[in-house]
Formats: structure tokens, C-alpha cells, sequence
């Protein structure tokens, strides 16, 4: 039984090898010659004559055989001096197959067909196609015609667009690209806040911008700037994305501002008289990278007496025009004045005897009157 199923089992694939080998030679019973480029077909007017081998391939049940075939080819009645067309014949045989094929070749003075310049990859439209956006940007120069633009033809459809133009000498050049029809227009930046130090290096402005992902690889940007750093303020910046076909505009205002605190110099121990004012501005020197000196507001704080001799640990606040503050301690030595002292004694010895005097001539009057 076991040796009768292996037995039907090698029957079933000899008659599958059968099958195949009758298909394959049904099927791939002739070579074909293909020729590789069609624009190689035509030959300049007095050129050289081209690599005729070169400009074919050679299949058989759709496997490149160029390579192991013998390739005959018959070119003696191609004249590149006289402009014509002529037939270039071609016998490819691998021992078991043969294949003829008569190849149409033309001479001819232009045979360079037209550049088409500034087409995009992908054309964008919001809810419909607008078709003056196809030729706002696309030319087609030609080597012997010069700008042949207005020879250019558009057809297109929601998905795609193809652009066709054709010189005096009729060489084609054919451009297709794709057309992406969006619901809404797109956000293809986004920016973040831009603050400037004054005085400082203005930044790369594209720093501070994010690309749309879904287009990171097609949006150009680029800004207009009118910044001075060295004056505090708000400046416009506008920054233009350019997605192909199109264009937003975005405007920010970048700020210059002033952070850095004011410097303080001074000494840590002053020491004046009671009764004495006393002027910040006499001890300490402010420096500020925005400010004049002179503008810069001093303040001594903290509790301290001018007339109360004593040690008192107090602080001097130096403030700019942007509310920058900057402290500094110091201890302020208030000593007594002896001769101030004597001074304000003899005024208020005067005063109660003389306030004594006046109640007494009072009494007196008082009492003659009576």
C-alpha cells in the first residue's frame, strides 16, 4: 500500500513537469528585443553613430538574456549626414530561438528635447483646484528654440498633473506630478515667544520655529527682521512659509529686554555723625548695562536712626529703569556728636528758662492787676 502511494505520488509530478515544459514552450517561444529608451532612437545630424547594442534589451519568458544571446546588427543604410529616417534591423539568437525586429531610427538636426524648470513635486489646493497655479512658476527652455513656455500643455486631474511641451523640431518632454486637494488650510508653522537680551548677538530666528511633520521635508521658511538689541522695545518679525504652490505669512513680535540687575559698589562700614543726612550716593557706585549711572535709584533700607548713636545693619537697594534690583549690606555707624550734644542741651536749657521766665512775669501781672 505504501509503495502504491509513493508510486501515484511521483506519477502526479511527472505529469506536472509535463504540463510546465509544454506551457514554457508554448508560452516562450520567441525572443524579444526591447529597446531600452525611446529618445535613443533619434541621431544628430552629422553626430557619431550610437552603440546600436547598447541601446536594447533582450527577454525571454521575461528574463534578461542580452548577455548570453548572439546579437546581430544591421546598421549600413543609417546616414547621420542626411536627416531621414532608417531602419536598423536586429537578429537576436540563443541556439534554440531566433527573433527578427526592424527598429525605426531618425536623423535629424534637433534632436534635444526642452528642459521644464520650477514644477513642483506636489501641488496643494484648499477645497479646489485653482489652475493658474500649475504655469505660476514652470518654464520650458530648448536648446535651439530659446523659452518655449507658452508652448506648454496642462492636464490634470484631483490626484495628479501632467505638464507636455514640444519644441519646433517636435522632441517632447513629459513632467507628471502629483496633486493633494486639502478640506482646510494648513498650519505650517508654529513659533515660540522670542525674547532678546539687549546688547546681545540677535539669535537665528529659525530657531525658534516648528515645521508642520506631515510636510517637514517640503516647506521652505524664511523671516524679515528689523531688530535693534540695543534699545529696549517690541519689534515685528515676519517669518513666510512656502508649502510648493503655497504661501502663509506669520507675524511675532520679538521682545529686547533688560534682565541684568545693576552693580553696586561700595564698603561694607560707614560711619557718620549723629544728626548728619546721609546720601547713598556718597558711598556707593552703581554701574548698570542698560542705564546711566545716574538714573539708577539708590534706597537704603532697613531700621536705622540718624540721631541715636548706634550700630545698625541695613541694606542699599539699587533699582534700573526695567526693575532690576540689586542689594548690598552694610553696617551704618551713627556716633554721637559732643558738640551737637551741647548744642541741642544749651537750646533746651534756654527754652525751659525762658518758658520759667515768661509763667513767672505772668504771676506778677496777674497779681498787680488784682
Amino acid at each position: 500500500m505504501k509503495r502504491l502511494f509513493i508510486a501515484l505520488v511521483m506519477l502526479c509530478v511527472f505529469v506536472l513537469v509535463i504540463q510546465f515544459n509544454v506551457l514554457a514552450s508554448v508560452e516562450c517561444n520567441e525572443l524579444d528585443i526591447i529597446v531600452i529608451n525611446e529618445d535613443s532612437l533619434r541621431i544628430e545630424l552629422n553626430g557619431e553613430q550610437p552603440n546600436y547594442k547598447e541601446l536594447v534589451k533582450v527577454y525571454r519568458c521575461g528574463v534578461d538574456v542580452t548577455e548570453t544571446v548572439n546579437l546581430t546588427i544591421d546598421s549600413n543604410f543609417v546616414d547621420t549626414a542626411t536627416e531621414g529616417t532608417y531602419n536598423v534591423i536586429y537578429l537576436a539568437n540563443d541556439g534554440v530561438l531566433y527573433t527578427v525586429k526592424t527598429i525605426e531610427f531618425t536623423v535629424k538636426e534637433d534632436i534635444t528635447p526642452p528642459v521644464l524648470n520650477g514644477y513642483y513635486d506636489t501641488y496643494y489646493f484648499i477645497h479646489e483646484i485653482k489652475e493658474d497655479d500649475f504655469l505660476s512658476h514652470v518654464e520650458a527652455i530648448d536648446d535651439k528654440d530659446g523659452d518655449i513656455t507658452q508652448n506648454i500643455i496642462v492636464n490634470h486631474s484631483d490626484v495628479d498633473v501632467t505638464f507636455t511641451v514640444s519644441d519646433s523640431a517636435n522632441n517632447t518632454t513629459t513632467v507628471t506630478v502629483g496633486v493633494v486637494i486639502l478640506d482646510e488650510v494648513p498650519e505650517l508653522l508654529t513659533i515660540s515667544n522670542i525674547t532678546v537680551e539687549v546688547h546681545e548677538d540677535l539669535p537665528d530666528f529659525l530657531d525658534y520655529i516648528t515645521i508642520n511633520e506631515n510636510y517637514v521635508d517640503d516647506i521652505e521658511v524664511s523671516y524679515v527682521e528689523e531688530v535693534n538689541s540695543n534699545i529696549l522695545g517690541e519689534y515685528p518679525v515676519t517669518y513666510k512659509a512656502v508649502l510648493n504652490n503655497i504661501q502663509e505669512e506669520y507675524e511675532i513680535d520679538v521682545q529686547v529686554v533688560d534682565s541684568i540687575p545693576p552693580e553696586i559698589i561700595g564698603i561694607k562700614k560707614i560711619k557718620i555723625k549723629s544728626g548728619m543726612m546721609l546720601n547713598p550716593t556718597k558711598y556707593f557706585t552703581v554701574h548698570d548695562n542698560y542705564d546711566n549711572d545716574d538714573d539708577i535709584q539708590l534706597e537704603v533700607r532697613g531700621y536705622y536712626s540718624l540721631v541715636e548713636p548706634d550700630m545698625y545693619d541695613v541694606t542699599v537697594v539699587a533699582t534700573d529703569s526695567s526693575g532690576n534690583k540689586t542689594e548690598y549690606d552694610f553696617q551704618l555707624i551713627v556716633d554721637a556728636d559732643k558738640q551737637n550734644q551741647l548744642i541741642i542741651w544749651t537750646t533746651l536749657s534756654l527754652g525751659v528758662i525762658m518758658i520759667g521766665a515768661s509763667g513767672a512775669l505772668y504771676y506778677i501781672r496777674k497779681k498787680r492787676g488784682n
